[in-house]
């Protein structure tokens, strides 16, 4: 991060703005468990993590990213990303509901993550193909069929 991506008059430099796009990198991501699909057949979800978003928006944009939040629809949170661009702040936004585990914190953090793609990070993550997998004795437990 230094004068080559942001400056202190114009805030983020194109160049910067269009890296935020690339690529996501195998320690960047997260895997979940989707759905079951049939029998011991799940599929599997990639998702970006959180922490690396910011560090993606710390080491690209320097000081001149913000995040803020809001209520979402039906006690939901939106994040907003800001980021000063032309000397003007720019945000974009999504919304997320809260989770079933840490319900405000994961709200907090999806309505993040959500936020952060719109600027383009995560978004190669759409172009995976399905990955489904053979479990175990119908482990994962709980999970929801079709």
């Amino acid at each position: 991060m230094d004068e080559a991506t942001w400056s202190a008059v114009e805030g983020v430099k194109p160049a910067a703005i269009a890296a935020l796009g690339r690529p996501m990198e195998d320690h960047e991501v997260e895997w979940k468990v989707g759905r079951k699909i049939y029998g011991n057949t799940i599929l599997a979800l990639c998702y970006i993590d959180a922490r690396a978003a910011r560090k993606r928006l710390q080491d690209l944009c320097g000081p001149y990213w913000r995040p803020s939040y809001g209520p979402g629809p039906c006690g939901g949170i939106t994040g907003i990303v800001e980021i000063k661009v032309g000397g003007e702040w720019i945000g974009r936004e999504d919304g997320a509901e809260n989770t079933q585990v840490e319900a405000v914190k994961g709200g907090y953090s999806a309505a993040f993550k959500r936020a952060a793609s719109t600027w383009g990070i995560g978004q190669d993550l759409y172009d995976l193909k399905d990955v489904k997998l053979e479990t175990v004795e119908n482990y994962p437990k709980g999970i929801p069929a079709n």
